[in-house]
Order: C-alpha cells, then sequence, then structure tokens
C-alpha cells in the first residue's frame, strides 16, 4: 500500500475507533459514574443516621471512627463529583475540543510523515564518529517507547475488556466503570494491577461477601496470573529491557515528583534514560581500552572472524 494511503486508512480507522468508543462507552460510563456519586451520598447519610449498626461497629474494633468514616467517604464523593464535572465540562467546550483534535491530528500527521526522515538523516548523515551512538540511541528509543507504548495499551485494553464482561456475569455493578479503571492503572507498573482489583473488591462487597469473594478470585486469576505471569512478562519484558528494582525506582521517584502522570511515565523515561547511560558506558570504555582488556580481546577476535565489517558499528 502507498504510504499516503497508509497513513489515510490508519485515521479513518482511528477515527471509526474512537466514534464507537464515544458512543457505546461515553455515555453508560457517565451514568454509572453518576450512579456511584448517588450510592456514595446515600451510603454516607446511612452511615450517620446509624443503618449500619454492624458494620460501624466492625470499624470501631479496627480503630476507625464514625466521623472519620464519613469525612473519608464524603472526600471520595468530592473526588468522583470532580471527576465527573471535568468529563461533562470537556464535552460541553465542543468547539475547544474541536480545535484540539485539529491540532493533535495534524501534527500527528507531519510526524508520520517526516518522521522516518528525520530518523533516516540522524543514523546516515550525522558525524562518523558520533554515528554508533546515535544509531544506537534511535534505535533504542523507538524501539523501548514504541514497544512500550504498544503493548502497554494492548493490555490494558485487553484486561478492561475482560474484566468488564467478567464483573457483569458475576453480579458487580458498575462494570464497565471498573474496566475504565482497570484499563487507567494498568498503565501504573507494578501496582496498578492492585489498585483496580481493591477497588473491584471493595464495589463488589455492596452485593455481599460471596460476590467480592468470587470477584477476588477472578481478578487474580485474571491480573495476577493472566496478566502479570503470562502476558506483560512477554510483552513488555523485552520491549524496555529494565531491572523490576530499577522499574520500580523510576516509579517511586518519578510518581513522588510529578505525581500519577509521573508514575505512567516512569519506565519509558527509565528505559530511555539507561540507552544513554549504555552509551556513555560504551564510550568511555572505548576511551579508556586498558581498563577493559577483554574488550580489545573481543573487537580483535570479531576483526579476524569478519574483518570486513566496521567494528565500532557492530
Amino acid at each position: 500500500m502507498p504510504h499516503f494511503l497508509a497513513i489515510l486508512a490508519t485515521y479513518v480507522l482511528v477515527l471509526i475507533v474512537v466514534i464507537l468508543l464515544l458512543f457505546f462507552l461515553a455515555v453508560p460510563f457517565v451514568d454509572q459514574l453518576t450512579s456511584l456519586i448517588h450510592a456514595l451520598q446515600a451510603f454516607n447519610t446511612g452511615v450517620q443516621e446509624g443503618h449500619y449498626p454492624a458494620y460501624t461497629r466492625f470499624l470501631n474494633q479496627i480503630g476507625i471512627s464514625r466521623a472519620f468514616l464519613a469525612e473519608s467517604n464524603q472526600a471520595l464523593t468530592n473526588q468522583v463529583q470532580h471527576l465527573l464535572n471535568s468529563i461533562l465540562s470537556l464535552f460541553g467546550s465542543a468547539f475547544t475540543l474541536f480545535i484540539e483534535v485539529i491540532i493533535v491530528s495534524s501534527v500527528s500527521i507531519y510526524l508520520i510523515i517526516d518522521g522516518p526522515r528525520v530518523f533516516h538523516w540522524l543514523k546516515n548523515s550525522s558525524p562518523l564518529q558520533h554515528r554508533p551512538t546515535i544509531r544506537l540511541f534511535v534505535d533504542s528509543v523507538d524501539r523501548i517507547v514504541g514497544g512500550m507504548l504498544r503493548g502497554v495499551l494492548f493490555l490494558a485494553s485487553l484486561m478492561a475488556l475482560i474484566t468488564t464482561v467478567g464483573a457483569s456475569i458475576i453480579g458487580v455493578p458498575y462494570a464497565l466503570l471498573l474496566g475504565v479503571i482497570v484499563f487507567i492503572c494498568e498503565f501504573i507498573p507494578q501496582i496498578g494491577a492492585y489498585i483496580s482489583g481493591l477497588i473491584g473488591i471493595l464495589i463488589a462487597l455492596t452485593q455481599g461477601w460471596e460476590v467480592a469473594l468470587i470477584y477476588g478470585i477472578f481478578v487474580t486469576l485474571v491480573q495476577g496470573v493472566l496478566d502479570a505471569q503470562v502476558l506483560a512478562p512477554r510483552i513488555l519484558g523485552h520491549a524496555v529491557g529494565l531491572h523490576p528494582v530499577v522499574s520500580l525506582f523510576s516509579m517511586l521517584i518519578f510518581g513522588a515528583l510529578f505525581g500519577l502522570l509521573g508514575a505512567i511515565l516512569a519506565i519509558p523515561i527509565a528505559g530511555v534514560a539507561s540507552v544513554f547511560v549504555y552509551a556513555s558506558w560504551k564510550a568511555w570504555q572505548a576511551a579508556h581500552p586498558d581498563q577493559f582488556p577483554h574488550v580489545g580481546e573481543e573487537a580483535k577476535e570479531l576483526r579476524a572472524n569478519a574483518p570486513e565489517l566496521d567494528v565500532a558499528e557492530t
């Protein structure tokens, strides 16, 4: 397919997907979010009026007073209400949203068209002395960032779909809302599945401990086994190539500095930074061959086996 037709087909497909998502997901999502706000408000009123004596008695035994529970529930209600207002205001400002979509689409088209040219120029027209390092950096950024985003987006969509269908079958309320929460939390490495799983279990508790137990087993099998043990290591492990300890520290640091957005972007940023560290280390090795005799021996072996190759670029 010609490059122009491929770009056009991609954007038409994305537009169709976005319209379908807005039609089938946005309206039910807002309805379920509104219903959740009313349920939280009703629960808060019931706790204040003493309609849940066994529940409040259990909380008092573990050191949680009725006043603290009411304040926490009210704070949660306010946060959900703020989220709903933000979503409604976003859709309400249709003209601003339309302008932003046009700008983002135009920029992305230019990047898709001219991006390969920029990469080709960097890899083949840069100074010979720095060309191996630039090639390493460009290829690594494409592999790490592209692979990470594609892999996480696929995993998030798959887990959200499975969770929504499973919660609906089990009988957990706000199944679509749970699916959206799972989708968002999948972008938070390491702990995102625990956050979405705990939220789902708390919502399932409103239908009784039996439903919560079944949903807990379901989410453990789906997110704890299928996602964390089967799919994520195979899809994301080779894309980023970071040690789990480095991933955790980067998520902790960027999350503390920049909040949720920092935690989401911590892994790809750390992956790109590791490219700089690796390239600097290789350059320092080349500048101090006396400190790394095994590197010189490997280079001699490469020249002996394939003298036509440029050892610096390999």
